[in-house]
Formats: structure tokens, sequence, C-alpha cells
């Protein structure tokens, strides 16, 4: 007999999660969420936005280096919230596993303030599937239990 994950979070923590997905993505609207880039030939170790990228880009061919501006293409799968290394914007990301769980630590002692940032970046845990029980269902628990005090505590984000 197959095991019905949705059980194991209740009728108001689904409800829970799919409103503050409606709240934050009404929050998020027109949100301006550039690509990850990162420094092509050299250390790409770091995130950047497109415009800091070419910077820094700039700065490194004019000491001599040898590198080039790279990524760009997409969200880029991380283990938490990537944003550029110059200018702090947060950048486009999809979160893996441990980046959930990660990010559904810091929500769990921080909350989720009324920053748009703030709304993207917990977006990002429901839509890597943190917030479905059907693919995490501990996570969705952390989500829905989250998801709850923030409701409860501001009812709705103003933009």
């Amino acid at each position: 007999m197959a095991t019905n994950t949705k059980a194991r979070i209740s009728a108001v923590g689904v409800k829970a999660i799919e409103a503050i997905t409606e709240i934050l993505r009404e929050r998020t609207k027109g949100m301006d969420v550039p690509n990850v880039h990162w420094v092509g030939g050299g250390d790409a170790s770091d995130s950047y936005c497109r415009e800091c990228c070419l910077q820094e880009v700039e700065e490194l061919k004019a000491a001599g280096e040898d590198v080039y501006i790279d990524g760009g293409w997409g969200s880029s799968e991380s283990d938490g919230g990537e944003t550029c290394e110059k200018c702090g914007k947060i950048l486009n990301y999809s979160l893996t596993k441990y980046g959930i769980e990660s990010e559904l630590n810091h929500f769990e002692e921080h909350g989720i303030s009324d920053s748009q940032d703030d709304a993207y970046c917990f977006l990002q845990v429901i839509e890597a599937g943190g917030g479905d029980p059907d693919i995490f269902p501990d996570e969705a628990k952390r989500v829905a239990k989250i998801a709850r005090k923030f409701i409860r505590n501001h009812k709705r984000i103003t933009p």
C-alpha cells in the first residue's frame, strides 16, 4: 500500500504554504534578478551580476590576466543564496537539497523580513521543492511552520 506523504503535513500547513507562495510571488513580481556570471579562465569561485563581472574582467585584464566573462545562461544550482560579490545584488539561482536545508535553517533562526530579497530567497526554497510534501516532506513541514509564523506576524508583505 502506497504511503500518502501529504498526510505528514496538516491541511493548515498546506494552506500556509499556498498562501505564502502567493504572497511572495506578488512581492517579487517584476523584480530584476540577473543571472549568475563569473570570471572565466581564472578563479571562477565568485559570483557576479553581468555589470560587476565585466568590471572585474576589465580590471584583471588590465593587470595582465587572460580572463573573460562566463555564465549568464540561466539560474545556477546552488547550496545557498547567490549574491553578487561586488554589489550584493541577489542573483538568479535554484537550490540543491542541501541549499533548501541551509536556507530553512536561516529562516527558522531569523524569520522572513519584509524585504523583497527575503521574499525571493524564501520563494526559491519553495520552488526548489521545499514546499512540496511529495518531494521533501520533512522540509515542507519546516516551510509550513515558517509560513504560518510569517502570516500570523505580518498578514501580508507590502511592496
